[in-house]
């Protein structure tokens, strides 16, 4: 008769020993991540007036430009940092 309780006791602890290490933790919630805004800076050494989105030569092509622009922000009024081209580029790398 001790054997057959005892035996039931293990038997009764080992399922509820089998279901607690099979059972998973709550999953946290996990906030999202906010959108990363994407940023494209282009920058070109001697560019003139002639890209299609800044209203140039009605001859120049530039589709890829022009869709850039109407999806994003254009600057219209840029400014060199040097009137001539090297030292110019060198201040935008540094």
């Amino acid at each position: 008769m001790l054997i057959r309780k005892l035996c039931s006791l293990c038997l009764v602890g080992g399922f509820i020993l089998i279901s607690a290490c099979g059972a998973t933790p709550p999953e946290e919630e996990v906030a999202p991540e906010p959108a990363k805004t994407n940023v494209v800076m282009i920058i070109v050494d001697d560019l003139n007036d002639w890209v299609g989105a800044m209203g140039g030569h009605p001859d120049t092509k530039t589709p890829n430009m022009d869709r850039l622009a109407d999806e994003g922000t254009l600057f219209m009024n840029a400014h060199a940092t040097a009137a001539l081209c090297g030292p110019s580029r060198a201040s935008v790398m540094t």
